[in-house]
């Protein structure tokens, strides 16, 4: 992806907020995220929410980087990795991540899906949130034709 310099009136604002972020929320950022922001990087970590199919709004954390594509800007969301439980999986799902293999399930942990994997350095399963993921994939695929 070729990183180019985002104006102020080109930041995505209608796709942001559908991660909680509104126009406000994204102005009052300090000058040196906003830099980040419009410069094609990483910001910190910023908080973030959604709303699933039932109305139950999801608060986690992100980095948001946004891409330019042609004369479009979309979001880029890097999330927090967390790590869950091993007990929570059943037998057949162990085996899978055992072997390396990436899981998409619902964990108990924030109620939403997550892809999930096995850590084999520290033996924990390390999970994100699907959306986020879904999201830039997406944004990659179009990206990429």
């Amino acid at each position: 992806m070729n990183i180019q310099r985002i104006e102020e009136n080109e930041i995505p604002y209608e796709e942001l907020r559908k991660f909680g972020l509104t126009q406000e929320m994204i102005d009052d950022l300090p000058e040196p995220i906003m830099n980040k922001l419009l410069g094609g990087m990483r910001t910190p970590l910023l908080p973030i929410e959604q709303v699933d199919g039932d109305g139950v709004i999801h608060k986690d954390f992100a980095r948001i980087r946004l891409i330019k594509e042609g004369e479009q800007v979309h979001p880029m969301f890097l999330p927090v990795k967390n790590q869950c439980n091993l007990e929570y999986f059943t037998g057949e799902e162990k085996e899978a991540l055992e072997r390396g293999r990436v899981l998409k399930v619902i964990l108990p942990s924030n109620n939403s899906w997550n892809y999930v994997q096995l850590d084999s350095a520290t033996n924990s399963i390390i999970s994100v949130k699907s959306n986020l993921v879904d999201n830039n994939l997406s944004l990659l695929a179009n990206n990429m034709g």
